[in-house]
């Protein structure tokens, strides 16, 4: 999955869902900090970090934008 398109989920399961970066980073073994630099764009995830996030989602958070 594309780095954009996960960012759009990260922001959906945050801003719509109510779901905390720290609860996400936990299960996905992504630090609330990552997470916070790339859902403001401030930086890409490494692949092993887009994949772990990306399996949180289709796992967890079953939403596709």
């Amino acid at each position: 999955m594309e780095q954009d398109q996960l960012r759009k989920r990260l922001i959906y399961a945050i801003d719509n869902v109510g779901l905390r970066a720290k609860q996400i980073g936990k299960i996905a073994g992504i630090s609330e900090s990552t997470l916070s630099r790339f859902k403001n764009a401030k930086t890409m995830l490494c692949r092993p970090e887009a994949e772990r996030l990306n399996k949180y989602f289709e796992q967890f958070f079953m939403v596709e934008l």
